[in-house]
């Protein structure tokens, strides 16, 4: 009996120590996982950074743009102006000639603002983002 109970508090000895070396590993691994939980954090956080840096420029580029299509426009709606005015002053000038030249001028609108629109979708494609909402008309 007594040898019985030598070996059992043996095995419970060896059992303890394993125990202790099982919840150590344990501790390690969640160590050595939470390290590189927080290495991937990181990276996240620096990408997301990167990313926004990006679409700051993509979204100041986008305003520079449309500063100079409505600098375009406005000019264009000048020179339209400006002609009209002229075609009234001018006896020379036919109304055929002078619809002939708005109508230039409107295709010339047209192929600017279809441009800028290819060059804004794009830049939206290679962000990701879903196209915008038609406008109604």
């Amino acid at each position: 009996m007594q040898y019985q109970g030598a070996q059992t508090a043996a095995l419970f000895e060896q059992l303890s120590l394993r125990i202790t070396s099982f919840e150590r590993s344990q501790e390690q691994i969640a160590d050595r996982l939470g390290a590189r939980i927080t290495a991937v954090q990181e990276n996240q956080d620096r990408l997301a950074d990167r990313l926004m840096q990006q679409i700051a420029a993509v979204l100041e580029n986008q305003d520079r743009l449309a500063g100079q299509l409505g600098a375009r426009i406005t000019s264009l709606e000048r020179g339209s102006a400006a002609g009209i005015a002229a075609a009234g002053n001018d006896p020379a000038l036919s109304g055929g000639e002078l619809g002939a030249r708005i109508t230039e001028i409107d295709e010339d609108v047209a192929a600017l603002a279809a441009g800028v629109n290819r060059r804004l979708g794009r830049i939206e494609d290679k962000l990701g983002l879903p196209p915008p909402e038609e406008a109604p008309g």
